[in-house]
């Protein structure tokens, strides 16, 4: 519309710039005098009516206009960005304290027992190979196996091909020079044609091959290790049944494993378990402070237009370290009572052990700071749904510091004897930095922790 003297370019907000249409100011005389548009903005909801005598003057009043409106929009929409963050960021927060209160009570709502289902712990997957990049001369199926080569290229070079005969003129017949000259030059071209075309046939062809043979051998070892497992599962369940001790202790791994946890820690542990008195032992790696969420608000600041975060104090993260552990030691016993489905576990041992760096040395090191041992009956009677979590566990005879984030090294109760693999109790086990902890790597089930 801005044509009528030059081209004009406008730059505006095509989702809350709108521009009316352009009319032509006439005087009483009938001259134009200059011409007139009206705007509006969406999202400041405001509207203006623009003039000049001449269009480029219209034109540079438009694009003005449209850039202040879009500055003002601009800043109001950051206002408004950074509102919406700061709560979207305070209700994360809040979900995530509130997950982390409800850590035992959680538990207390899952019927474990009934999630414990062998069939799921199966690899039900089918064969398929990693990303690669296809071949555009192999035709695929959707699992990604090598099926057939696609046409060829192109035909292959034939020696009676018209491409191929020698063309002979009068004299060519005459002089028989000329004649095996022209005839040897066009079997030269026909034996370069046909060597080149069965080099690129049996490229193709040996791409292939071996892309197959790939396919088939990593499929028959994805096969090979798929029952191997799932073989596995059957007996353990089986096992698990007849009351053997590896498939009873792979059941405990397997639950804790599935225990899902507010806090991004990695759950490590170590389990043993005495058929002959029915004590299974537990040894738990548990979080660090540093592995909780301390952000509690996101303060919007209108005045300056900033976010600011508000933090827990170290005395509330403290309190939320040791609350946080005591739930996750009686949570970890009652998951484990729950799914004794034969009932052989009678007593249940929980050490809980952290990891940290000791500042007077720069070390890494290992200690237990609680400890808790509860027979089944006993820990039964107890609603945990209005329990206090550290004086349920006072209670229950447990052991520890009373500031558990001041990681006090304790002595475990009862403590596995890797020599011989029977249970020592507390006054065997030194408490000064002789304490050694085991490196959990499930070895004495590993079948069960090999699937993620």
């Amino acid at each position: 519309m801005f044509a009528s003297k030059s081209t004009i370019h406008l730059k505006v907000d095509p989702v809350n710039v709108t521009l009316g249409e352009l009319s032509e100011k006439i005087t009483s005389t009938g001259r134009v005098s200059g011409y007139q548009i009206e705007m509006w903005h969406k999202g400041l909801n405001e509207h203006k009516y623009l003039s000049a005598s001449d269009i480029d003057v219209l034109a540079h009043k438009i694009q003005s206009l449209a850039d202040k409106w879009d500055e003002k929009w601009s800043i109001i929409k950051e206002k408004k960005e950074n509102k919406e963050t700061a709560e979207r960021i305070t209700n994360n927060a809040n979900r995530t304290f509130s997950e982390i209160d409800k850590i035992l009570h959680r538990a207390l709502d899952v019927n474990n027992a009934a999630n414990l289902d062998w069939d799921s712990l199966k690899d039900n997957r089918k064969f398929e190979v990693k990303e690669f990049e296809k071949q555009p001369f192999i035709i695929y199926s959707e699992d990604k196996k090598p099926l057939r080569l696609k046409d060829k290229l192109y035909k292959e070079p034939m020696e009676e091909d018209i491409e191929y005969q020698p063309k002979l003129n009068l004299f060519d017949h005459i002089i028989t020079a000329w004649k095996e000259n022209k005839i040897s030059e066009k079997k030269y071209d026909f034996d370069s044609d046909h060597k080149r075309w069965r080099k690129e046939q049996d490229l193709r062809e040996s791409i292939f091959k071996k892309e197959l043979n790939q396919w088939e051998t990593e499929e028959a070892e994805f096969i090979r290790k798929q029952t191997e497992h799932n073989q596995n599962i059957d007996n353990i369940k089986k096992g698990y049944f007849q009351k053997e001790v590896p498939a009873i202790i792979g059941n405990c791994e397997q639950v804790l494993k599935n225990s899902q946890y507010p806090i991004n820690f990695v759950k490590n542990f170590e389990i043993d378990f005495n058929i002959c008195n029915g004590v299974l032992i537990v040894n738990y790696l548990l979080p660090n402070k540093d592995d909780f969420p301390t952000l509690k608000e996101m303060k919007y600041l209108v005045t300056n237009n900033e976010l600011k975060e508000s933090h827990l104090t170290e005395n509330q993260l403290n309190e939320m370290y040791d609350t946080t552990l005591y739930n996750i030691s009686l949570r970890t016993i009652h998951e484990l009572f729950k799914t004794d489905l034969i009932n052989v576990i009678s007593t249940i041992v929980f050490n809980g052990w952290v990891e940290f760096i000791n500042p007077a040395t720069g070390n890494i090191e290992k200690a237990c700071i609680l400890s808790l041992s509860t027979a089944k009956d006993k820990f039964d009677k107890i609603n945990l749904k209005n329990i206090n979590p550290k004086d349920c566990f006072k209670s229950l005879k447990g052991v520890s510091s009373s500031k558990l984030y001041g990681l006090t090294p304790i002595k475990p109760i009862l403590q596995i004897n890797r020599e011989d693999k029977r249970f020592i109790s507390s006054i065997e086990v030194a408490v000064n930095t002789g304490l050694i902890f085991p490196t959990f790597t499930g070895i004495l089930f590993p079948i069960m922790l090999s699937r993620r």
